[in-house]
């Protein structure tokens, strides 16, 4: 019986990528997991992703560290863009701010916003962490196209554009919300505990 289904597990394993609903079942289990964890919990897997390039690059291919730290930029700058994105989201729109208070005919354009802003940021960011752990051994071989180029591609100048601006936004927020600082300070605390479900 173990045998019979290992043997069901193994067929299972060869042909789940010509599924379609593999594909589905693993989009929609990766957008619940991306609702479900906190800011925190993506920003250790940005963390650990950027960890991993540092050693893809100095350890497997013996970069310079000048080059490595460019590397890791190169590869992380898209995730860390997201992550700001869906920070910023989190932190205008959270209730205590007061940024905008919403009556409840616009609270389904407030859900709309999230979603864009923090869920759909999360979602790709676990996706792309999921595909490069996975497969580890591939992305350690794997050099990014635009490493080594010394050149940002105009993508790159627009995360990082969004990186820089989200900084500006987060450091005027007490300003434009009108919310006292320490009620930010207590909203950024919160959305960046990495284990709150």
């Amino acid at each position: 019986m173990i045998q019979n289904s290992l043997t069901h597990l193994h067929g299972f394993a060869r042909i789940h990528d010509e599924l379609p609903a593999f594909h589905i079942l693993y989009a929609i289990c990766t957008f619940i997991a991306a609702a479900m964890f906190s800011l925190g919990t993506f920003a250790i897997i940005i963390i650990a992703h950027m960890l991993l390039d540092v050693i893809k690059y100095r350890d497997v291919h013996a970069y310079s560290w000048k080059d490595t730290v460019l590397s890791v930029i190169h590869e992380s700058v898209l995730e860390v863009a997201l992550f700001c994105i869906a920070l910023l989201v989190s932190i205008f729109f959270h209730s205590s701010v007061g940024f905008v208070h919403f009556s409840g005919a616009l609270r389904i354009e407030l859900s709309i916003v999230q979603f864009f802003g923090i869920i759909l940021p999360k979602y790709f960011i676990l996706e792309h962490a999921i595909k490069v752990f996975s497969h580890v051994h591939h992305y350690l071989l794997y050099i990014h196209p635009t490493v080594g180029k010394r050149r940002w591609t105009m993508f790159d100048k627009l995360y990082l554009g969004i990186i820089f601006s989200s900084v500006l936004l987060l450091l005027s927020s007490p300003f434009i919300t009108q919310a006292d600082p320490t009620v930010i300070v207590h909203v950024v605390w919160y959305e960046l505990q990495p284990f709150r479900l």
